[in-house]
């Protein structure tokens, strides 16, 4: 698992490092935009990261300890949720209590069966 800085001082980009890194060991796809700042034409409020594994999909909207979602952020969450789809707030308190790694590892895990099942080939 990947090094933990103390939860509440943790950076949404440190965090944002960590889940990657803990979903590549996993095998768990991961897309974002990153910076819609900066200039990148992207939907605004739309998650963070979108997650993939042969479990499901997850989208998932990263915050610093103490921030909130915007309106745009959680309108995005309604309607990922509406659709069936899992979407929730990652802050670092949750890469400290496992929340994360348990997640990532539920997308993860199917592969395992899938592979015994079919032989490993897609």
């Amino acid at each position: 698992m990947p090094a933990v800085t103390g939860s509440s001082l943790m950076s949404e980009a440190e965090l944002d490092a960590a889940v990657r890194e803990l979903a590549a060991l996993l095998g768990v796809r991961v897309y974002s935009v990153r910076n819609s700042r900066a200039g990148v034409v992207t939907s605004r409020g739309y998650p963070d990261l979108t997650l993939v594994g042969p479990g499901g999909i997850m989208w998932r909207e990263l915050k610093r300890e103490r921030k909130t979602a915007t309106r745009e952020q959680l309108a995005w969450g309604r309607a990922i949720t509406g659709a069936g789809g899992s979407w929730k707030v990652w802050r670092p308190q949750d890469l400290t209590a496992s929340v994360i790694e348990t997640e990532l590892r539920l997308l993860a895990r199917a592969a395992d069966h899938d592979n015994r099942r079919e032989g490993g080939s897609l």
